[in-house]
């Protein structure tokens, strides 16, 4: 589970580090709807350090569900600066997977 300052998101993040790529696209999907149609979230001060820790990694799996969080809370925020930034890193991500995930991500509707 990811938990944010204790909370959790009711979705197993088995994908994480267990080094199934292919679970953690799926688990990442999961979060990304989940989060990104208005659930609420905690301090997102919180959230985003939490994001920025898994965008840091390296590793494909904590990197996906990165991409996955920053595309889904950046639209419902309306892509704040920190998440923009953040988007701009993940597009540069050492992980071919999470930087297309990163591209397919849209800061404006076209």
């Amino acid at each position: 589970m990811i938990a944010w300052r204790g909370r959790r998101t009711g979705l197993r993040a088995r994908g994480v580090r267990s080094g199934r790529p292919g679970l953690a696209r799926v688990t990442a999907s999961q979060l990304g709807n989940l989060y990104g149609y208005g659930d609420p979230l905690p301090a997102p001060a919180t959230v985003l350090e939490t994001v920025r820790g898994l965008a840091s990694d390296g590793g494909p799996e904590a990197g996906l569900f990165a991409a996955a969080l920053t595309a889904a809370i950046g639209r419902l925020h309306d892509w704040p600066a920190p998440w923009r930034e953040l988007l701009r890193e993940l597009r540069r991500h050492p992980e071919v997977e999470v930087r297309d995930a990163a591209f397919a991500a849209s800061t404006q509707d076209e």
